[in-house]
C-alpha cells in the first residue's frame, strides 16, 4: 500500500494533534503544575516559572549560560542533528524534553518541512533493533502506519525524543548510544534526535555520540530557591531551609523543591533537620508528600469516580499503590495499561500457585461439563442424527472454550489479585481516582507515577511507615 501526498498530509495533521494531546497531558500533570494548582485555580496565578539555570554547548563552541528568556529549542531549531539533555536525578530532564516537544509541535504545525516530534520510552525497548522498535512504537503509540513511519524516520521527518535511558542496564545504555550512531548513518537526511540522560550515566558510557548540541540542567542556587518559594507563598519554608544547610542542599534539586512546596504543611522542619542520613531525609520528604495528597480536599473531578461512602480509605489507596509500584519495579516498567497486568503482580509464590490452581480448576470444570453431556447422551442412547448434532455442537463449544481461555485466565487473575487484596475489583476506576488525586498520572489509556523516584519510594514502603 502506498500513501499519496494528500493522504500523508492528513496523516501528518492527525499525528500532530495526537502528539500535542499526549505532551499536554504529561505537562498538565507534572509536579510543577501540582504546585500551581495548589496555589490557585488559575493556570499560572503568580507567574511561578520553573527555576534553574540551563547551560548549552554547541558543537565547536564553548559552553554558555542560556538566557532565561531563551528556549533551548531555538538553538536546536537552528542546528538540528543529535542533542542530549543532561542533568542530575530530579533536575527536570523529562519536563524539559516535553517542553522541547511542545515547541517542536508548534513549529511543525506552522511549517510542513519541520520534523514531527515523537516521544519514546527507552525502558520499553527490547528485542528489536532501535530503528525497528521506533517504527513499531510509532504505530502502537501514535497509530502512524508502519510504512509511513519508516519513510519519515529515514528521511529525517521525525524528531525522535528518547527518555529514560537511565532505566536500562549499563550495557543496554551503551548499546543505545551505538544504535543511535547506526541509525544516524542509515538516515538519508539529517537525523533529528534528542536524548535525555542523567549526566553521570552518559559520561560513564564508552560510546560517544557526535553531537550538535548539549543542554545541562544545573542544580538550583539559594537565590533561585528563595525566589521560587517566595512566589509559591512558602516564605517560612525558605527561612527554615536557610537555617538548616543540609535541607538547603536537598532543595537544590527541582524535584525535591516541588515536593517540599507541596508538602509544606506536613513537614515538621526541626524533626526533619535532625535526620542526618540522606536516604532517610528523602523518605521523610516523600512520606510528607504522600500524606498531603492522601489527606487533601477532593477536587471536583475526583468525586466522579466514587460516592463518598465508597471512596477508598487513605490506607487502602496507599496499600494498592504499593502493590502496583512493586510490580512495576519488578518488571522494569515506567508506565502501563490495565491490560498489561500479569501474574508477576503476585508478591509471593503461594499467591501465584493459588492463581494457577484456580485457572486449572475452572478449565477442568468447563471441559468436564462438556464431557458429561456426551456421556449422558451415550448412556441414554440417542439416535444417530441427534448424536452427530450433539457431537458437532460439543466440538464447536470446545473450540469456543479454547478461544475464551485467555479471557478466563484474565478473569481468574483479576479475582485472585482482588482476593489477595493486591488491587480493588474495579481497578481501572481506582487508577482514575488515584490520578485525580495526583498520586499517579494518566496519559491516554496508560498510567505512571509522577517520577521514577516516587515509584521507587512506593515500592519500598513496606520497610517503614508513612
Amino acid at each position: 500500500m502506498t500513501f499519496g501526498d494528500r493522504q500523508q498530509t492528513r496523516i501528518r495533521h492527525k499525528l500532530l494533534l495526537k502528539v500535542r494531546h499526549d505532551v499536554q497531558a504529561h505537562l498538565s500533570q507534572s509536579l510543577h503544575h501540582q504546585v500551581l494548582t495548589a496555589l490557585s485555580n488559575e493556570p499560572n496565578p503568580l507567574g511561578v516559572g520553573r527555576p534553574g539555570d540551563i547551560q548549552v554547548k554547541l558543537s565547536g563552541s564553548p559552553t554558555t549560560q542560556l538566557d532565561p528568556s531563551t528556549s533551548p529549542f531555538n538553538l536546536f531549531d537552528q542546528t538540528g542533528g543529535v542533542w542530549v539533555v543532561l542533568g542530575n536525578i530530579g533536575s527536570g530532564k523529562t519536563t524539559t524534553l516535553l517542553e522541547l516537544a511542545d515547541e517542536a509541535i508548534a513549529r511543525a504545525q506552522t511549517y510542513n518541512h519541520q520534523p514531527i516530534p515523537l516521544l519514546f520510552d527507552l525502558s520499553q525497548w527490547y528485542k528489536y533493533t532501535l530503528s525497528a522498535w521506533l517504527i513499531e512504537q510509532s504505530f502502537l503509540k501514535y497509530e502512524l502506519p508502519r510504512k509511513v513511519a519508516k519513510k519519515w524516520l529515514f528521511q529525517g521527518q521525525i524528531l525522535v525524543i528518547l527518555d529514560n535511558l537511565d532505566t536500562l542496564s549499563f550495557d543496554r545504555q551503551n548499546q543505545t548510544l551505538q544504535a543511535i550512531k547506526e541509525l544516524r548513518a542509515n538516515t538519508q537526511q539529517s537525523l533529528h534526535l534528542i536524548l535525555g540522560s542523567r549526566i553521570d550515566s552518559y559520561k560513564r558510557c564508552p560510546t560517544r555520540l557526535k553531537l550538535q548540541g548539549a543542554v545541562w540542567l544545573k542544580p538550583l542556587n539559594p537565590t533561585q530557591i528563595k525566589d521560587y518559594l517566595f512566589q509559591a507563598r512558602s516564605r517560612e519554608l525558605w527561612h527554615s531551609l536557610h537555617e538548616y544547610k543540609g535541607l538547603m542542599s536537598l532543595a537544590k534539586t527541582p524535584l525535591f523543591l516541588n515536593l517540599m512546596t507541596l508538602a509544606d504543611e506536613e513537614i515538621l522542619i526541626h524533626a526533619w533537620a535532625r535526620i542526618s542520613d540522606s536516604e532517610q531525609q528523602y523518605r521523610y520528604l516523600f512520606n510528607a508528600y504522600l500524606r498531603r495528597l492522601l489527606a487533601q480536599d477532593l477536587p471536583s473531578d475526583e468525586r466522579q469516580w466514587y460516592r463518598s461512602e465508597q471512596r477508598p480509605k487513605p490506607e487502602e489507596t496507599k496499600h494498592w499503590l504499593i502493590a502496583l509500584a512493586k510490580w512495576m519495579q519488578k518488571e522494569n516498567r515506567t508506565n502501563f495499561a490495565s491490560v498489561d497486568v500479569n501474574a508477576g503482580y503476585f508478591q509471593a509464590p503461594e499467591q501465584n500457585r493459588h492463581y494457577q490452581i484456580g485457572v486449572g480448576i475452572a478449565t477442568a470444570l468447563l471441559f468436564g461439563a462438556i464431557c458429561g453431556v456426551i456421556i449422558a447422551a451415550l448412556v441414554e442412547g440417542l439416535g444417530l442424527g441427534l448424536m452427530m448434532s450433539l457431537i458437532l455442537g460439543t466440538v464447536l463449544a470446545g473450540l469456543g472454550i479454547l478461544i475464551s481461555l485467555p479471557s478466563l485466565r484474565t478473569f481468574m487473575l483479576r479475582y485472585q489479585l482482588y482476593r489477595e487484596d493486591l488491587m480493588p475489583w474495579d481497578n481501572r476506576r481506582f487508577l482514575n481516582y488515584a490520578s485525580s488525586k495526583g498520586l499517579i498520572q494518566k496519559i491516554g489509556d496508560r498510567y505512571q507515577f509522577p517520577h521514577q523516584l516516587i515509584q521507587e519510594h512506593f515500592a519500598q514502603i513496606e520497610e517503614f511507615k508513612i
